[in-house]
């Protein structure tokens, strides 16, 4: 009480209170409260249990989202150009993109209910492949082929791949000199401190770069089979175990492998002779993989059960973006019809039945959102 009495500690002790408020403020509204201790109370509406996608069914690309059956499609932007896979932030407040509008390659961000994006880097060089960290700490993206880290609100840039020991090789030797090892590929590990990356040794060969930590040695998983050199298309992390899954081509010839981060393993799989493959899409607990498979001109979603190795095709039909839900229990995919056209679809893993969310033949590039607590 006699604190409380003494005029000079009262006035003290409101101006501590004063500043207190005003960090607590300033740490809310630059992300750090999400970003350092996982408080999203203050960092604005949420989409949970959502579907975000891209559609130019008015005439520009924009953002978009809708309930998991299709119902209540609403546009969050207006001619932001996206020119890439949305991502949604694992607290579903933000939806970051790169956009394209004015003709420059941006990184940007919108809150759940839309709004003017947001610029969140001013890296140069055209940018690619944006991505939250599953922990929701972190997010990154690919700028002139060089894998990008940064905090949410886009501080703390530090390009993680190529390596540091790839940028010194580059540099060390004047015949090198200005030659880093693009990297088109990346993709999170699901702890949210891993990550894989996909580079190029030469014309014929890709190489499949690990990083148990950011920060870590990397592994190096050259993509040969049988001594035959071979180039990755698509790679995908199962949402709950370390596994990635590992689409490509060995000479002409469609691959699939497994690639354990715990064992270090990568592991090619039997494929029929002359298929072509998609991205291929785990289940979250790593039992199950699909992708769309294509000989010639006759395409279907095929699904591989990992523990038995039996595969079958359950859906007909061109299929991209392959996606499993948080909980396994659906597919999130764009079909492509027969005239090119594109919408959004959900299958059913175990019955192949196709439902269709958008019917306007221009929406794609769709992702799930986080689910709710229930």
């Amino acid at each position: 009480m006699s604190i409380i009495k003494n005029p000079e500690l009262k006035g003290i002790l409101v101006l501590v209170l004063i500043m207190a408020v005003i960090g607590f403020a300033m740490m809310a509204m630059s992300g750090k409260l999400e970003q350092w201790f996982g408080i999203t109370w203050f960092s604005g509406p949420r989409a949970l249990d959502k579907i975000v996608f891209v559609s130019d069914r008015d005439g520009t690309p924009d953002i978009y989202v809708m309930s998991t059956d299709g119902t209540g499609q609403t546009r969050l932007t207006s001619n932001a150009s996206p020119q890439s896979l949305p991502a949604v932030s694992t607290s579903g407040n933000r939806i970051m993109f790169v956009s394209n509008a004015g003709g420059s390659s941006r990184v940007v961000s919108i809150g759940a209910n839309g709004g003017e994006p947001v610029q969140v880097t001013t890296a140069s060089g055209p940018k690619s492949e944006p991505a939250f960290s599953p922990d929701g700490k972190k997010m990154s993206f690919i700028s002139g082929g060089r894998v990008y880290v940064a905090d949410l609100n886009g501080e703390g840039l530090d390009a993680v791949l190529p390596t540091d020991k790839e940028v010194r090789a580059a540099l060390g030797s004047a015949l090198e000199r200005g030659s880093l090892p693009p990297y088109p590929i990346h993709a999170w590990g699901p702890d949210g401190s891993s990550m894989a990356g996909v580079t190029t040794v030469n014309e014929n060969c890709d190489v499949l770069v690990y990083l148990p930590k950011l920060a870590d040695e990397p592994l190096r998983v050259p993509f040969v089979l049988n001594g035959e050199p071979g180039r990755i298309s698509y790679i995908s992390w199962a949402a709950g175990k370390p596994v990635l899954a590992i689409t490509g081509t060995i000479g002409k010839q469609g691959m699939v492998a497994l690639f354990d981060a715990e064992s270090r393993q990568a592991m090619f799989m039997p494929t029929p002779k002359g298929y072509q493959f998609g991205s291929p899409a785990l289940s979250p607990d790593g039992g199950a993989l699909v992708m769309c498979a294509k000989l010639g001109a006759k395409s279907a979603l095929v699904r591989i059960d990992l523990s038995s190795g039996q595969s079958a095709a359950i859906a007909q039909g061109e299929f991209e973006g392959s996606a499993f839900s948080p909980k396994g229990d659906k597919i999130l995919a764009t079909q492509i019809g027969a005239d090119g056209k594109r919408d959004i679809v959900t299958i059913d893993p175990s019955s192949g039945q196709v439902t269709k969310l958008t019917s306007d033949g221009h929406s794609y590039n769709a992702v799930w959102t986080p689910i709710s607590e229930k």
